[in-house]
């Protein structure tokens, strides 16, 4: 089902998000798209996308076909703020707040062999997904300054986290990597 367009200082912020991200060359490469709308469709609103045949949203096969994936949320302490910018007759308001964004990805068993190698691996992708250091191949803070991207003001790594191995029949072996994104001023 697609979604309604988005509007107002919530909702396009992390729409914004997400088409920046699409740009991102790193992502792309994570993700395994070809352009921007390979790179959207595995970046989803909210939660995963339930699966369109009606079939068992939480089954190891359709968990497997959507990673690796990346979502977008509002924060839910300080998701949007709007900041009174003047006095009388005509206030200005202007607004910033914080997404989380989450990627989400298989671990091979023989990543599972070798975690450190896989923590590494981790970093290097979803650091270079962040800051590239290349304005060729740009990441999200590369992006950040220029116009139609999300102005970020600031990015907190939670780390990553591997779902419980003894859940691994269900839902796969996989990890997640949290992010805090601070956007606005």
């Amino acid at each position: 089902m697609a979604l309604d367009a988005a509007v107002g200082p919530w909702a396009t912020p992390q729409q914004t998000l997400r088409a920046t991200l699409a740009d991102c060359t790193y992502f792309r490469t994570w993700a395994g798209a070809a352009n921007q709308a390979a790179a959207l469709a595995k970046i989803h609103n909210f939660d995963t996308p339930e699966p369109a045949d009606d079939a068992d949203a939480h089954a190891l096969s359709y968990l497997q076909t959507l990673r690796p994936i990346a979502v977008v949320f509002t924060e839910p302490q300080q998701g949007l703020v709007l900041t009174n910018d003047s006095g009388g007759a005509s206030f200005g308001y202007h607004a910033r707040g914080n997404l989380v964004l989450c990627f989400e990805n298989d671990i091979t068993s023989d990543q599972a062999a070798n975690l450190p190698e896989l923590d590494r691996t981790i970093q290097n992708a979803i650091g270079r997904i962040v800051q590239s250091g290349d304005t060729d191949n740009p990441g999200l803070l590369e992006l950040a300054g220029q116009a139609g991207y999300l102005a970020t003001r600031e990015v907190a790594f939670y780390g990553w986290f591997r779902n419980d191995v003894t859940e691994a029949s269900a839902a796969g072996d996989y990890y997640r990597v949290y992010l805090d994104i601070a956007w606005g001023r």
